[in-house]
């Protein structure tokens, strides 16, 4: 078995690092694979490639301390989520308790693909889809017991495929157990655009299923994988809640705490940590054994040295799950001692404008 280089070796040929430690989240995100969503570490939050969702409903007629629309559930603030509402939703008609299969007086309506692209919805049917004889209506494109959506923009059109896979962390609403992934009887469809879309309807050219099926009910981030054989184009995407009969007429919510979006290239990327690590090595070079973070900058440290010396084959790598847990192992180690540096040595905060 052939061993990849790891990553002490990297730091040997690299020599001196090059990469911009003052752009403090990297040039390309926050590690070698492209990262979307917001991240809240500790006492400092950074953001880099912000998704921007919208949903099919949500409680935002008026927003609670803890229920709100969708962006709550890319904000990185997993004290508050994105809960479809069993109260009226703002502008949408209905309370859409039922997962929308009760939607005949609502339709559906092909936007403007120059502002709002794919479909929306509409109360009136000469606006519909089908025209006024024949209208679509909301009802009759959800599955036979009721679904819910949240389409994410990722902000500009990525590529997966090829080796190259895609990876959605959904994080469960904490608590109630009301309307989220993970909980018996909901399942999950994941789509993909080149343009913004809504209630998907079958067939039509550009929209491609990616995956379906269930994840675990743990609190913690569950990774669906996305690893099509052939190479897939797109902005955005959506993931699609759906219900078993078993699931009441009033409790089909959908709901999350956050939602973050990866992309992992088919090989390692070392640039990213190694980086991180030459500067907390610098840190600790500057500080006193008798400063309390000292201790907690050399157990990170530690963690990052892990991996870089972590014997890694070829095989490991070979499947998507496989390759995913790498990349996951890489930048957790060197975002969580990014933290640490950046609790030690906060970054610079841009200069205020007087107005």
């Amino acid at each position: 078995m052939k061993k990849i280089l790891t990553g002490l070796a990297v730091i040997i040929l690299l020599g001196t690092c090059t990469h911009d430690m003052d752009n403090k989240a990297g040039d390309n995100g926050l590690g070698p694979n492209d990262f979307y969503g917001k991240i809240t570490m500790l006492n400092l939050t950074w953001q880099e490639n912000l998704l921007t969702p919208n949903a099919c409903c949500g409680m935002d007629y008026p927003p609670t301390a803890t229920d709100g629309p969708a962006a709550w559930a890319v904000n990185g603030i997993t004290s508050n989520f994105w809960h479809t509402t069993y109260t009226e939703n703002r502008g949408y008609p209905h309370a859409a308790t039922n997962g929308h299969v009760g939607d005949t007086n609502v339709y559906i309506m092909a936007g403007d693909r120059a502002r709002f692209p794919g479909y929306t919805w509409t109360q009136n049917p000469a606006l519909a889809e089908g025209g006024p004889g024949n209208p679509w209506t909301v009802a009759s494109v959800v599955p036979a017991n009721g679904s819910h959506w949240i389409t994410l923009d990722l902000g500009r059109e990525v590529e997966i495929g090829s080796g190259t896979i895609g990876a959605i962390g959904y994080q469960r609403r904490p608590g109630g157990g009301n309307g989220q992934l993970g909980q018996a009887n909901h399942s999950y469809e994941i789509y993909t655009s080149r343009w913004n879309f809504g209630w998907v309807v079958e067939g039509e050219p550009g929209i491609n299923r990616l995956a379906d099926g269930t994840i675990g009910g743990t609190n913690e981030y569950q990774y669906i994988i996305l690893a099509p054989v052939s190479t897939v184009k797109f902005r955005y995407l959506q993931i699609r809640w759906r219900y078993t009969a078993t699931v009441g007429a009033t409790s089909r919510h959908a709901s999350a705490s956050d939602i973050n979006f990866r992309i992992a290239g088919p090989e390692l990327d070392y640039e990213f940590i190694t980086t991180v690590y030459q500067e907390g090595r610098r840190l600790l070079r500057s500080m006193v054994p008798s400063n309390r973070q000292y201790h907690f900058l050399q157990l990170d440290l530690a963690r990052v040295e892990e991996e870089l010396v972590r014997e890694i084959y070829p095989e490991e790598l070979e499947t998507p799950a496989g390759l995913l847990a790498a990349h996951m192992r890489l930048n957790g180690a060197a975002t969580t001692l990014l933290a640490r540096i950046y609790r030690i040595n906060p970054p610079p905060r841009p200069p205020e404008v007087q107005l």
